[in-house]
């Protein structure tokens, strides 16, 4: 009869034991919310991108024991690049989890509205790394960024479209909180080098208009008959821009910003279409064979992530945003808050992280002034 009951009895408490452990290792973890794209038309590349490279780089922290010991935790949340479902989704994440932090969001109008809710200064939580770098959200205290402000990117590019003999410029842009910012960034830029735009287009992303405007831009740009265009814009449009620009026959080189994908703008509208648009970009080229640290680091933590998953610009930026977290999170001395987390944040200095620096200051959380430009070649290749 002992043996009966026993062996139930010793069931029992191991399983009562290992729900504690459970329990308690839940408790130890630290929770990190991204409310970004995962869905829809407008760039959900960008949002997907960013939670793997923030995935690859948690996972390979928990592998080595997490920070003193307490394995980082990720919650990822659609927002469908819906500026106010950013905002309504955040509230509630905070509220459902109790994060540290927010990580790796998107969009200049989404971020935008987040600020304009003021609930990270409500909740006194950091924000690190948001993909957009519209200079309206460069000084707000509790976001840290890990890309180049707009500003800097744009007068690059068009520094760059001057200086190989490009006078007859035009802009296109989506109307919007995101476009209208890029557009006042490349008018200050195109200003600076005294060269005055042929003519600025624009058009309306909303689902019922998108189509009918894009013809209208399309027609606009072409009467003015532009030796290149600048594009500040994102997601599906753009690839339809460039499909209905060259279906008429254009000729005029197409430049884009660093927050568009080339390999689905080759994918979406030929390599044919493709070939000869130029990016700015605001990290290192992670394609080839590795030779910075960063860049070998990161495809590694990539592969056994996600093995298969190929390298992209935006998948590296979610890496990095994860890097500069982690690196703050290992200065706390004590327990590890709201308010310690912030306080590390803004006092981490110079970071090298093997071919990117960064650097923050309670003055200075811009993060990062780096910038390079590619194009692609007639096999769909990026090359720089």
């Amino acid at each position: 009869m002992k043996t009966i009951y026993f062996k139930p009895l010793i069931f029992l408490a191991v399983w009562m034991m290992a729900l504690v452990i459970t329990s308690q290792a839940r408790s130890q973890e630290l929770v990190f919310v991204q409310v970004a794209s995962m869905s829809g038309k407008d760039g959900a590349d960008l949002g997907l991108g960013l939670q793997a490279g923030i995935k690859a780089y948690f996972e390979q922290v928990n592998r080595q024991g997490g920070v003193n010991g307490r394995p980082l935790k990720l919650v990822v949340v659609d927002d469908e690049y819906v500026p106010d479902k950013t905002v309504s989704l955040t509230e509630k994440a905070i509220k459902d989890h109790d994060p540290l932090a927010l990580i790796g969001y998107r969009g200049t109008a989404n971020t935008l509205a987040l600020m304009k809710s003021g609930v990270m200064e409500k909740e006194r939580i950091a924000l690190v790394g948001t993909l957009t770098g519209a200079a309206a959200i460069q000084s707000h205290p509790f976001i840290f960024h890990t890309r180049t402000p707009y500003p800097s990117e744009l007068f690059q590019l068009a520094q760059q479209v001057a200086s190989i003999g490009h006078q007859r410029i035009a802009i296109l842009h989506v109307d919007d909180g995101f476009g209208l910012s890029g557009l006042q960034s490349l008018q200050e830029a195109l200003t600076k080098i005294k060269i005055k735009p042929v003519v600025i287009a624009k058009y309306d992303k909303a689902a019922d208009k998108v189509n009918a405007s894009l013809d209208a831009a399309v027609a606009t740009l072409e009467a003015a008959k532009p030796d290149a265009i600048l594009v500040v814009a994102v997601g599906e449009p753009v690839y339809e821009f460039v499909k209905r620009l060259r279906t008429k026959g254009s000729g005029a080189y197409v430049y884009l910003m660093s927050v568009v994908d080339p390999k689905l703008l080759t994918e979406k509208v030929g390599k044919e279409f493709a070939a000869g648009v130029g990016f700015s970009q605001v990290y290192p080229y992670p394609f080839g064979n590795p030779v910075l640290p960063l860049l070998r680091d990161y495809r590694a933590a990539l592969e056994r992530s996600s093995p298969g998953l190929a390298p992209t610009y935006f998948s590296l930026e979610g890496y990095v945003n994860a890097r500069v977290l982690v690196n703050a999170l290992r200065r706390i001395r004590g327990p590890i808050t709201r308010a310690s987390l912030l306080d590390a944040l803004r006092n981490q200095g110079t970071i090298d992280l093997g071919g990117l620096v960064l650097e923050y200051t309670p003055k200075k959380q811009s993060g990062s002034s780096f910038i390079e430009l590619t194009i692609l070649d007639r096999q769909g290749r990026l090359l720089k």
